[in-house]
């Protein structure tokens, strides 16, 4: 096989499936350790500012990244909670013991300002601070023995009503919502407590509040799972529990998640899904039904199981910080990752979709995507697997020990009539007429494949390996490459007959003969190392394309390969980079 088209083949199907892993960096997900930060291991808050920069909140201080560096800015604690102020620029902290802000001085440096002398004497004794909110013109800063209230350089309190808070607390149209364990949901208006009817059933430990509906608000337990509360009329929800409170049915598999993985955080990530970290086992992301989306944990990537807060950044990638480092998720991007892990192992070769169900070849098997989004093995496909193609409504594996084989029902036999040694690379001409390259013989065949039986029609009259196909259905020519030739094949109207075979080379115009066929806008294109060449039938010979010389410059192409999306991907001569045309 041309190493060129290898190496161009291969680069495509990596996007969707990298089986590489590199440092710091797994697929989907990167990781920065604390090597990476220079700073603690266990980090517990993620904010953004409104120019871009990320601040972690860690053992050690608040971290700072820029999307390039990181620096770390000491505080007297651990740092808890984090707010912005994009007005002030000032950096607002929830610590260990402490409360107060960032602030920048003439040169530049952030240093930390303590507001805990602010606090009134009897109530001065901070404990962990877990969460900071701006509401009505105000910082609220969530303690489990108060909530701080600053306003002006002065700050009041608010006392529990029984005996503390808890972590949850989240802005609701026009409420302040916080929790007590004992009591239950309770919202601040103008800084007094007032309780949530009905709400004694939520006598629990509250991680989170988030939006649902335009009726009702999402209350994440760690002991019982998932809950909605309205606070406008009754609910109309399945698992109606009182007129306020529901718990539906189809939150059932999110519970189990919730209450075994142990919840620690949730996020809205737009207005269908909702992240929530786990203190056992990554990530969840999951749908308004509670259906799952996506895991993230250390099997795909996740630099640790033990995760805290998380953030949707401007880019829509989520940060996730964690007991062992900092994972930045790029959710968003149209791409899945598997590896090893999933089942699937060896160097890629080939993924195809036959039949709804994905198949992958590689130097060790033949492997499907089965109903529970792992990798599974193709009986009898052990050793080099080149390709896997839909002939005739069969699949067809190529595969270097058994030769030419049909895959049904998940297990791969022999093409019955078919001694080809090697093959390489098949080609559907039309209906059930292939052709198909041999690595053994350096040759190829046409024949036909149905019913499982392989009937030969004849043998090209070229000994070398070919890579690249394309034919001309309205002539009846087929275009192909060998290393480094270009064919013209003239072919009957029954498809099943020669007529006549040439060499194409700088006699008819073309650059050295060396040519990459490939279809576009029902055109076939000629890829050289001297640029784009069209076949001129009248007089037989190829001419200059000079209008992509105008789009992409005199830059020199091997190997071009369309994708399912009519992408055009042409390889650089000499070079590993690629190039997207479409």
């Amino acid at each position: 096989m041309n190493i060129s088209f290898f190496k161009s083949w291969i680069f495509l199907i990596g996007i969707l499936l990298l089986v590489a892993k590199l440092h710091a960096q797994i697929g989907m997900v990167k990781n920065f350790i604390p090597i990476d930060y220079k700073s603690g291991s266990q980090n517990w808050c993620v904010v953004q500012d409104k120019s871009g920069l990320i601040y972690v909140g860690n053992n050690s201080g608040l971290l700072v990244y820029d999307g390039k560096h990181w620096d770390l800015i000491e505080t007297p604690n651990s740092v808890r909670s984090i707010h912005i102020n994009d007005s002030t620029e000032n950096v607002y902290l929830g610590l260990d013991g402490d409360l107060g802000y960032m602030t920048k001085n003439q040169v530049g440096q952030r240093t930390y300002i303590s507001l805990k002398s602010k606090i009134p004497a009897d109530y001065n004794a901070v404990t962990d601070v877990w969460t900071i909110i701006k509401f009505e013109n105000k910082l609220y800063f969530n303690s489990l023995d108060y909530i701080y209230v600053y306003k002006e350089d002065t700050i009041t309190v608010i006392k529990p009503n029984k005996t503390k808070f808890f972590k949850g607390m989240a802005v609701f149209e026009d409420k302040l919502i916080v929790s007590e364990p004992d009591l239950g949901i309770e919202y601040i208006k103008n800084d007094n407590l007032y309780k949530f009817e009905n709400a004694e059933t939520l006598a629990k430990k509250i991680y989170c509040f988030l939006p649902y509906d335009e009726d009702n608000f999402l209350v994440a337990t760690r002991t019982d799972g998932v809950f909605l509360y309205s606070q406008n009329k009754k609910t109309t929800q399945d698992g109606k529990i009182n007129d306020n409170i529901s718990k539906p049915s189809y939150f059932y598999l999110l519970d189990s998640i919730l209450m075994n993985d142990k919840l620690y955080y949730g996020i809205q990530l737009n207005d269908q899904q909702y992240c929530f970290s786990t203190l056992r086992n990554g990530v969840v992301i999951v749908d308004k039904k509670g259906n799952i989306i996506k895991k993230y944990n250390l099997d795909n990537g996740l630099v640790d199981n033990t995760c805290f807060e998380t953030l949707l950044d401007a880019n829509q990638q989520i940060w996730v910080t964690t007991a062992n480092g900092i994972s930045l998720l790029y959710n968003n991007l149209p791409f899945d990752y598997y590896t090893e892990k999933d089942g699937l192992e060896g160097i890629i070769s080939c993924v195809y979709q036959h039949q709804r169900t994905l198949y992958v070849t590689t130097d060790k098997y033949l492997y499907y995507k089965d109903a529970d989004n792992k990798f599974a093995i193709v009986e009898n496909t052990a050793a080099q697997n080149f390709m896997v193609k839909t002939i005739n409504n069969q699949l067809v594996l190529l595969n270097q020990e058994n030769g030419v084989m049909i895959v049904e029902n998940k297990v791969a036999r022999k093409l019955q009539n078919c001694d080809i040694k090697g093959p390489l690379f098949i080609f559907n001409l039309k209906d059930d007429i292939v052709f198909i390259s041999s690595s053994e013989k350096k040759n190829i065949e046409c024949g036909t494949i149905k019913n499982d039986v392989y009937t030969k029609l004849y043998e090209l009259p070229i000994k070398d390996k070919t890579y690249c196909f394309e034919i001309d259905t309205i002539d009846n020519v087929i275009w192909f490459t060998t290393s480094p030739q270009l064919y013209k094949m003239q072919l009957d109207d029954s498809l099943k007959n020669i007529i006549a075979i040439t060499l194409c080379d700088s006699t008819m115009g073309l650059y050295s003969g060396a040519a990459s066929p490939f279809r576009m806008n029902d055109k076939i294109y000629f890829a050289t190392q001297k640029g784009f060449y069209l076949f001129n039938k009248t007089n037989n010979t190829f001419e200059k394309v000079k209008e992509f010389e105008q789009i992409i410059g005199q830059i020199h192409y091997a190997v071009a390969i369309k994708d399912a999306k009519n992408n055009i991907w042409l390889e650089e001569y000499l070079k590993a980079g690629i190039s997207e045309k479409t």
